[in-house]
């Protein structure tokens, strides 16, 4: 195990969540790319899904409530779902105790650096998110 083995732990349990919480919306909602749906007033920017699920889009990224857990995100290009940044990453931590070393962004961001410098993850600054990273193929 490496000393970058803990943050790729959280990127991919975010990912994960990510993952299962907006394929569920798009299989529930009948729409691949979520965030154009809403731009073209085919979906409601805020709503709730058949299992209790709670969703508000907002700008170009969309906050999820499962009712155990709650999940920000960002759309990439093409419809994509798989970026992250320190501060959502964050916001997902502080929901569990045992990621506690992970619940400051800027501590996360310090290790997003340590992972991009690595080659672990890339920034490729696509639009809409020109913010987010994503994990290296």
């Amino acid at each position: 195990m490496d000393e970058l083995t803990p943050i790729l732990t959280l990127i991919r349990r975010y990912l994960e969540t990510t993952s299962r919480l907006v394929t569920e919306m798009q299989r529930e909602l009948g729409h691949r790319d979520l965030l154009r749906a809403v731009n073209g007033r085919l979906l409601a920017r805020d709503g709730a899904l058949k299992g209790g699920a709670r969703y508000s889009f907002h700008g170009v990224g969309c906050e999820i409530d499962d009712g155990t857990l709650v999940v920000d995100l960002d759309f990439g290009p093409d419809a994509r779902f798989d970026g992250f940044d320190a501060w959502r990453l964050a916001s997902f931590a502080s929901q569990f105790p045992e990621l506690a070393s992970f619940h400051d962004p800027n501590v996360v961001k310090r290790n997003l650096e340590e992972l991009h410098v690595a080659g672990r993850i890339i920034f490729p600054r696509w639009e809409p998110s020109p913010h987010l990273y994503y994990l290296a193929s």
